[in-house]
């Protein structure tokens, strides 16, 4: 696992690393990269402090993350990028959950249900609950899914992020307007992150509207932060300041 040394040039160039990787073309990634940069090292010598009270990870299992993009499964693709940030992240004290919606009968009938928390981050802990999410099946209740982050977070003052992992296939309006009611609720404390899986135009163009329901967040493509750099640097802006 790589770790950053110690220099304040890495903070900047975390963050322009994310920034370039959005503007080049890259291939998703199936499995989680075997050499992440851990940001553990940097964050416990007070080059970074969280800028997060609250999180939580929606994942979408649904029918439609089975589908291939780019020659792998799309739910594979997804767990491989939350794999990835949870193997970034450094240990902030944010209490946080991963939630996944729609689901196949295997796992569980409930449209949505959290996997990890909420409880104080652990990088463990989360390991074991994406590791727990297996197979994608169902409908997308993302709407659902997005409600229930309004009780998930209802209790934890300060700055709450919220990250949306989907290929925002076959759906409505109604997780946007989720989110709108989401962002009325959690107020200006709410920044939402949606991570595109695939390359569904429409899907794409929901997953931005759900990052601009929130004063603050935006969205990206799962493709561009697959590397350990773009990573790095995701997390950088997401969670650190």
């Amino acid at each position: 696992m790589k770790k950053f040394k110690p220099a304040s040039f890495f903070i900047l160039a975390l963050g322009m690393l994310f920034l370039a990787s959005c503007t080049t073309t890259q291939t998703a990634q199936m499995t989680p990269n075997p050499n992440p940069i851990d940001l553990t090292d940097p964050f416990e010598d007070g080059q970074f402090i969280s800028k997060v009270d609250g999180l939580v990870i929606l994942l979408d299992a649904s029918s439609s993350m089975s589908e291939k993009y780019e020659g792998y499964r799309k739910f594979d693709i997804a767990k491989a990028f939350v794999h990835n940030m949870n193997n970034t992240m450094p240990p902030i004290s944010a209490e946080s959950g991963l939630r996944t919606f729609g689901h196949s009968t295997e796992l569980t009938r409930q449209q949505t249900e959290l996997f990890f928390g909420m409880s104080p981050y652990s990088r463990d802990d989360m390991k074991a609950g994406i590791d727990k999410i297996t197979p994608a099946g169902g409908p997308t209740p993302m709407a659902t899914a997005i409600a229930s982050v309004g009780a998930d977070l209802e209790n934890v003052r300060g700055s709450k992020a919220v990250v949306i992992v989907s290929d925002g296939k076959d759906l409505n309006n109604a997780p946007l307007q989720a989110a709108r009611d989401l962002s009325d609720k959690l107020g200006q404390d709410l920044c939402i992150y949606t991570v595109l899986v695939g390359d569904d135009q429409e899907g794409k163009a929901l997953m931005e509207d759900i990052a601009q329901a929130a004063p603050c967040g935006f969205s990206a493509l799962a493709q561009h932060i697959s590397d350990a750099e773009p990573m790095a640097g995701y997390v950088t802006e997401v969670l650190l300041s």
